[in-house]
């Protein structure tokens, strides 16, 4: 496979210099231009035998980039997904089975190093950019595991009246590490169905306040639950979503002294 990289500081410019004949005697597979200067609709460059890509900068005459293939691709991205990076055009990804072909124009760092900075900026975001290419893709169906990460599971919680806390760690589970997780527990009843269900585990970070409505795991002297909290003034509710299972339970006065939030809920596991 032939491939050509080229820098044409303005096509339409270049086109009256000789760049189709020399197009003609590349006879390569693809063809990756750079600094393009161009806006859509301002050029008409039907190559016979090729499919043409683009990805223009926003400036108008200002860099970009172009790919000219024999072979169509599976797909075509512009840009690397970041929203501070993709203005300027500077970025082609054409994948092929076996491999990307990626037309990439760097931005330089300019008259007394004004723009070094996002210079480094950009290198380290192109660098992972391109290693995340080379992460498998899933089937089409599916989506990837996330990352996971290890948290004991230390007892059962009460998804109805309290029932009496355990801290004995039983194992250790794995669950998504976006939760940031601290622990997990077992929950017991159907108060808080169809949300959290009897035998789901549900995982806790460690914090001693919630939001208003928040679920969170609720230590109640020496017996545990899993409701919504609610704090008016100088009263707590806890909350079921099955009130038919749980009414709302309510704490005033000295009651208060018993409640402490061990965390809040962060995400359930079923069927494990």
């Amino acid at each position: 496979m032939k491939l050509i990289s080229w820098n044409v500081n303005g096509l339409r410019a270049c086109v009256g210099k000789g760049f189709l004949d020399a197009f003609a005697e590349f006879g390569a597979d693809a063809v990756c231009l750079q600094e393009t200067k161009l806006q859509q609709g301002q050029i008409d460059l039907n190559l016979e035998g090729y499919q043409q890509y683009w990805n223009y900068a926003e400036k108008k005459g200002y860099s970009g980039t172009a790919c000219w293939c024999r072979q169509v691709p599976l797909a075509v991205t512009t840009g690397i997904g970041l929203e501070e990076h993709d203005h300027e055009g500077r970025v082609l990804t054409l994948e092929y089975p076996g491999f990307y072909l990626v037309n990439c124009y760097t931005p330089n760092s300019q008259d007394g190093l004004k723009r070094l900075d996002y210079r480094m900026e950009w290198e380290d975001a192109f660098r992972a950019y391109l290693l995340g290419l080379d992460v498998p893709c899933p089937p089409p169906g599916f989506e990837p595991l996330p990352a996971m990460a290890m948290v004991p599971l230390v007892g059962s919680i009460a998804c109805g009246t309290p029932i009496t806390a355990e801290q004995n760690i039983e194992q250790y589970i794995g669950v998504p590490a976006a939760w940031h997780a601290d622990f997990a527990l077992t929950c017991h009843g159907d108060s808080m169905a169809p949300t959290i269900c009897d035998g789901d585990i549900v995982c806790i970070r460690c914090q001693p306040e919630v939001e208003q409505g928040e679920i969170a795991a609720v230590r109640i002297g020496e017996e545990a639950t899993l409701k919504h909290f609610h704090r008016q003034g100088d009263t707590v509710m806890l909350l079921a979503d099955n009130a038919a299972v749980c009414p709302p339970m309510v704490y005033t006065g000295p009651q208060l002294n018993e409640i402490r939030i061990e965390g809040r809920a962060v995400g359930f596991c079923r069927g494990l």
